[in-house]
């Protein structure tokens, strides 16, 4: 999606769509996490902060997908 860079004092700003805001359940006056992937040349806008920063991309991508298919087993061993 792309978005235009204000000027907004003696800063810049760009805006969010209201459909990125109510997915991520982010509101006017939130405090949101922006970082530099310089691999990449992305500017990466959280919502809450990123776990796997400072982790290279692939592992990073490892962990999410391992995750996400074994959540259930990591789940009940968290609960032992």
């Amino acid at each position: 999606m792309l978005q235009k860079v204000i000027k907004v004092g003696n800063s810049s700003a760009v805006t969010l769509p209201k459909q990125i805001l109510e997915e991520f359940k982010i509101k006017a006056g939130d405090q949101v996490y922006v970082e530099l992937d310089h691999s990449t040349s992305a500017v990466i806008i959280s919502a809450k902060e990123n776990p796997y920063k400072g982790v290279s991309p692939d592992i990073a991508a490892w962990t999410k997908k391992f995750i996400e298919k074994n959540r259930k087993a990591l789940e009940d061993l968290a609960n032992l």
